[in-house]
């Protein structure tokens, strides 16, 4: 059962959702007052001691200070609380204004509370009360020290709430089997009707693995128990890379630019993600040492972490690659430090390009105008470093290949 615990004596005043939940948020911050509490107490006694020198810098009475004083203690005492649980509220009420919306927004927290008590082997957990406990623990955006990229998180957080949790979330987490999992994965269709590439299904397969080793780990499930260990899904790609060679990258550069033309001519012989291609900064750029450094990625214009470790090695640059980046650096508004490479002109430099905007106005349409016939999407740069090795072309011919495009 499930209880929220009231006050004696205010049971009576009840109204609405806006008492309820900031009754529940007394609960929320006992638990864990330093979320709340201890900035709010800061910024108040930090309030009070500007307010304290101001009255004394103004002559006040020893009285009036005494009551300003006591003013403070009042806040910082019950006051604060009371002030916590009623923004609280006011959040809540805007976020979840009716009975579904708070139920499912529970979950995770209602998990949480009863921890201990789930450990018992005859305690249901849904899958999808695992779900938002998954979400709300392993994937909260104020993680720092986790590892995921806040594009992996998003990732992963879609396929949770767009696949897993309809399919599978009233099930108890003990009653989910490996066939039906299976079969579940093979009918699963795009919005268009048809069937989900099978390295989608892969993936999902794999978040769903990760989920139940969740619940392992919390010990809501028996070690050995996780059901997905043993789902079969193939990852076979529907069809084989293409990337373009020299010379079609030299005449898709003639069609573009001199920014796109370098963004392209820079993601081409560095083979960098478009998340780390975009969050490069001036700072990130070391001329004289002739290479760059990766510091970080972008999605959806938040900066977050590289995927891997291995994308935070220095990226060396070629005297061209870097002459390139020097010219652009003169000629761009935005060439402090702190300014993006490829800072967006339409938000005055605040955000780089977006990069399915890039995609779908500026490289496709420069593709076709090449005359250029394969599909390019954003890893089709990234295959062609990979052709320059299996093909074992140099990276200064395909430099000086690429050059040849500006004359």
């Amino acid at each position: 059962m499930d209880l929220i615990l009231i006050p004696h004596g205010e049971a009576t005043h009840l109204l609405g959702w806006a008492d309820l939940y900031h009754e529940l948020a007394h609960f929320i911050l006992a638990r864990n007052p330093s979320a709340l509490l201890h900035p709010l107490r800061r910024l108040v006694g930090d309030h009070f001691q500007r307010a304290t020198d101001d009255a004394m810098r103004q002559g006040w009475t020893p009285g009036a200070i005494d009551e300003l004083s006591a003013y403070k203690t009042l806040w910082l005492g019950d006051w604060i609380v009371e002030f916590a649980c009623d923004w609280f509220a006011t959040f809540a009420v805007l976020q979840y204004p009716n009975l579904e919306n708070a139920w499912q927004a529970s979950n995770g927290l209602r998990v949480s509370i009863n921890e201990i008590r789930n450990r018992q082997r005859e305690q249901a957990i849904a899958v999808a009360d695992l779900v938002d406990h998954y979400i709300a623990t392993e994937l909260a955006n104020d993680q720092v020290d986790g590892g995921k990229s806040h594009a992996t998180k998003t990732v992963y957080r879609d396929f949770l709430t767009r696949w897993v949790k309809p399919a599978w979330g009233i099930l108890n987490i003990r009653d989910v089997r490996t066939i039906a999992v299976e079969r579940w994965l093979r009918q699963l269709l795009r919005v268009d009707g048809n069937p989900l590439a099978p390295s989608t299904k892969a993936k999902i397969r794999n978040q769903m693995s990760v989920l139940f080793n969740h619940a392992i780990r919390h010990e809501w499930l028996e070690q050995g128990r996780n059901p997905i260990l043993l789902v079969r899904q193939s990852a076979k790609r529907q069809r084989i890379p293409e990337w373009l060679e020299p010379e079609e990258l030299s005449a898709l550069l003639s069609q573009l630019d001199p920014c796109f033309r370098l963004m392209v001519f820079l993601d081409a012989v560095t083979g960098l993600r478009r998340s780390e291609l975009l969050a490069l900064k001036w700072r990130d750029v070391e001329f004289e040492n002739l290479q760059i450094i990766v510091q970080r990625s972008i999605y959806r214009n938040v900066v977050g972490n590289c995927k891997t470790e291995a994308s935070k090695k220095p990226v060396p640059m070629d005297p061209i690659l870097a002459a390139e980046l020097w010219a652009w650096k003169q000629d761009s508004p935005y060439s402090q430090p702190h300014d993006w490479v490829f800072a967006s002109p339409r938000t005055k430099g605040k955000n780089p390009y977006w990069p399915d905007i890039l995609l779908s106005r500026v490289v496709r349409p420069a593709v076709a105008r090449a005359g250029i016939k394969k599909h390019v999407v954003h890893q089709t740069f990234q295959y062609l470093i990979v052709g320059r090795h299996q093909f074992d072309i140099p990276r200064e011919e395909l430099t000086k290949t690429i050059r040849e495009s500006e004359r």
